[in-house]
Formats: structure tokens, sequence, C-alpha cells
């Protein structure tokens, strides 16, 4: 829980004194954490910084201390911000269907295959079992006849990497690994979730028993070295009324999310360590567990599961906020993002994250080149202009509050309007890219004048406008105080201004 109380004093008009000041503090079911006469207990860490500045000052101050001082673990292979593409249990994954979807993310530049929730299911259970079998972590036979090999292979020989979903810490209720552990489950404090074992329980396994958290850290080992994967991607499916974890410690029941956390944060810091060169991503229902002594032990994390522009947007912008963005997850190509908004609109949104892309057509059918284009532009966008710079990379949220309906409170069904406008930039101030995107309550053409915040006033730029290609040549001076005007033609369309000096 955190606090914070703003006094002015208005007494004196002509010092009008203003003092902020703070708190935080643990909240949770007491005893958070009962000690043994050996135990020592480490509160959270937390970041604290003040500066004279705007938001984007703000930001970028905390994003250049989380890089330097949290997110200090090596890039996997020297890349950071791979371009991921994946299937999921929304399509039969057998072999054909996975080498589909392997030919389609290399064409549009992916760089990683992964095969989501269900590898582990029989054929065409994937939907309906891909929660209730999870613990059992072994590809299945018929799926798969000839082992996961075929698919890793594959994906091998079209230059990707490839990696396997695995919700680790969780023991499906169908699975073989509950039967023969049935006390690792975590018990709620209520009558809340499923009556399993004499207990009101979730299918969360008790990170905090110290056996348990040991297989698990064992099973992660035993996947990563027996299928040779590349990427592993986590995620951890509970709703926020599962999330109650009582621990029958030494003295007395206590909380036990303290002593699940210590003893699952570091056993991802030592398969970090222990797998340097494998892709750690993190995914928590879509878009838990993104506070940033977790993230600092993957990769990158997802953010949401809500793709459908022009909610998608708000996500890019307020989570680019609170993490770097080469840590945030975007995604094109899934997630129902195709009901809304053009391919371009998609497409760019998730530059200014961390790409990740999806299929294109179904199995058997041909593909659409023109789809395939636009998605590969964009993601050649990337790798070219954001992501060598991304180390000591900029961002700036122009339109940084976000507002939908009537209400403003951003419900599903009340879109947000206006524009967004998002720029990342080299810390040089040599390369950026710019998007503005309408949003939902564009009423025929908008126009509108943008005025670069990355560039360096004593250089010259090539400024390319990504929607003719036309280039102009301008000065950063120019480009800060005359603004580039922008043309939408519609709802749901953008504009991609790149910039580079000359």
């Amino acid at each position: 829980r955190f606090e914070f109380t703003h006094l002015v004093d208005i007494s004196n008009e002509e010092q009008n004194n203003s003092r902020l000041s703070f708190r935080a503090d643990m909240r949770g079911q007491n005893p958070i954490v009962c000690l043994d006469k050996a135990e020592s207990f480490e509160t959270p860490k937390m970041h604290i910084g003040m500066l004279a500045g705007d938001l984007d000052d703000a930001v970028n101050a905390m994003h250049k201390h989380l890089r330097r001082s949290v997110f200090t673990l090596p890039a996997a292979r020297g890349v950071k911000g791979w371009v991921v593409g994946g299937m999921g249990p929304e399509r039969i994954m057998d072999v054909t269907a996975s080498k589909h979807f392997i030919d389609t993310i290399a064409a549009v530049g992916g760089e990683t295959f992964i095969i989501d929730a269900g590898w582990y299911c029989p054929l065409g259970h994937e939907q309906k079992e891909w929660s209730t079998r999870v613990g059992d972590w072994y590809p299945d036979p018929e799926r798969y006849p000839n082992g996961i090999s075929e698919v890793r292979d594959y994906a091998h020989s079209k230059g990707l990497l490839f990696g396997l979903w695995v919700d680790l810490e969780r023991l499906g209720f169908e699975s073989k690994a509950i039967k023969e552990h049935p006390d690792w489950i975590s018990e709620s404090y209520d009558n809340n979730g499923y009556l399993y074992n004499g207990k009101y329980s979730n299918s969360q396994l008790n990170m905090a028993i110290p056996e348990a958290a040991a297989w698990a850290e064992a099973e992660l080992s035993r996947i990563i070295e027996e299928y040779k994967i590349d990427l592993f991607r986590l995620d951890y499916n509970l709703s926020l009324w599962q999330k109650q974890n009582r621990y029958h410690g030494k003295h007395t029941d206590e909380n036990g999310f303290v002593r699940y956390y210590k003893n699952t944060n570091a056993m991802y810091e030592r398969l970090r360590r222990k797998y340097p060169n494998v892709v750690f991503e993190n995914c928590a229902g879509g878009g838990g567990r993104t506070d940033v002594g977790f993230v600092s032990n993957f990769t990158h994390t997802w953010v949401s599961d809500l793709a459908v522009p022009p909610r998608s947007f708000s996500v890019t912008n307020g989570m680019t906020m609170a993490l770097p963005p080469e840590y945030v997850d975007r995604l094109v190509g899934g997630m129902f993002c195709h009901r809304h908004a053009s391919l371009e609109w998609q497409a760019r949104n998730t530059i200014f994250g961390r790409p990740t892309t999806n299929d294109y057509n179904a199995v058997g059918s041909e593909t659409n080149p023109e789809q395939i284009r636009i998605v590969k532009h964009a993601f050649d966008v990337y790798k070219k202009h954001i992501r060598p710079y991304v180390d000591d990379s900029l961002i700036f949220h122009h339109t940084p509050e976000i507002v939908g309906g009537p209400s403003q409170r951003c419900a599903v069904s009340e879109q947000p309007n206006g524009l967004g406008i998002l720029e990342r930039s080299s810390g040089d101030g040599r390369h950026g890219v710019l998007g503005v995107f309408a949003l939902a309550d564009c009423e025929g053409r908008r126009i509108v004048t943008v005025y670069p915040k990355g560039v360096d006033a004593s250089l010259s730029y090539d400024v390319t406008l990504d929607n003719t290609g036309a280039v102009l040549t301008l000065t950063g001076y120019e480009m800060m105080n005359n603004g580039i005007r922008i043309t939408l033609p519609a709802s749901l369309t953008s504009e991609l201004v790149i910039y580079e000096a000359r």
C-alpha cells in the first residue's frame, strides 16, 4: 500500500510552502510472516526518486535507473527486444498448423516461435483442458508423433528460436502431478475456490513450501534441457479471488506470499543465470505481476491480453510509463485485435513496446502478400530505428492521459477517444520514431501538428512520412518549433514519422 499526502501552506502568500509526504507498507492477511530463531526477513525493495521536470523527464529518469540498477541480467543471446511469434489453444496445434505458423512468422520478420498453452494436452482438447492439465509437462504423442523436436527443428530451419509456454506455478486438477503432491496446493483463507483434498484450494502450486519450489525448479530445468528450448514463456493464470495462500508455518498459520515470492524470485534468478541464452518471457493471465522486482528476472513481460484497438493503445501508453518499453509486450495478429483499426495501426502500436506477432491466414489458405508486407515493414522499422539504440533510448508520451466514454473510466464498452501520440528516440537524438494514432471518435479527416521531442536542435534530419514514403529534410530546430503537419483520414488510422540525422 502506498499513501501520498500533499500539504500546501497558504497562510503566507509570499512563501507558499508545499510539502509532499508518503508512506509504504505491506498489506495482507496477518500474520504476514513469523520468523524462527535463525531466520531473517528483508522487506521488498522500494525505489524513490525526485526531480524537477515534467512527466517525460520523470518517466525517462525512472527507465534509466531501472536499466542501470534493476534490469541488470545480460540480454539473452545479446538481443534486447526479440520479435516474438507463437500459436495458442484457440487453434488446433498439430504439426501441420505449427509449421504454417512458423512460415508466417518468418515471413513477417519474427524471430521466435512459441507453442502456447495446450502442447501437453490430447489432440483436439486444447481449448477445454489446457488449464486443467498443467503440471504434466510432456508433449502429447498424438499431437507430435515424432516428438517436439520435429517442430523445433523446423523452426530452427527457418531461422527462428523455439519456445514453450509453461504455467509452472500451477498443478491442474486433472494432472498426474497434483495426485502425486496434493499437499503442495495452496489453501484459501475462506471457502473460495475448489474443495480438493478436504480443503478449499485453487490450482496454485504453493511455492512457499520448499519441496514444491525445488520440484518446480527441477522441472523447468528438465524442460529447457530435454526439449532444447530457446525461449520459456511463463504464465500464471489465477483470478484475484484465488490468490489467497494460507501457509502452515512452524509456529502458526501465515500469509504465505512473503515466503512464496522469496522462493519464486530466487528460483527465476538462478534459472536465468543458469541458462543465459534462453529468452525468459513473463506473462500472468495477460498483465499480472508487472512489478519491477518480478520482471527483473525476465527479458520482457506481457502487460495485457487485451489487444483490440483502440484500447490496446491505452495499454501501450500507460505501461510504457511504468516499465521501459523494451520490456512491454504488444501484439498484432491475435487476441481479436483484427476486429478494429487498420493493420498498419495495429502493427505500429507494437513497435512502441516489444512486438509480438501471430497468424494472418488459415492453414491451407493462400497468404495475403499485402498483409505480410505491412507487418514486416513495421518490424523492419523497429529493428532498424528502435532496437539498436534501446539501452539509452527515451520515450515521450505526447498524450499522457487517454480518456474513454462519458464516465472517463474507460470500461471495456467505453473506447478511448481523441488522439494518441507516442515517440521513441535514441539518447543522442540522432534517431527516432513518432506514432500518431486516431482513436475512436474521429469523424472525417483530422489534421494535427506534432512536435518531436527527441530531436537535437543543432542537427539536420531526413524525415520520412511512412504512409506515403515522402522524405523531408528538416532541422531539429524546425521540428521542435514549427512541428510536422499530419493528416489522418478517419478513426483508427495512423501515421508514422521516422527521423534520422543526416
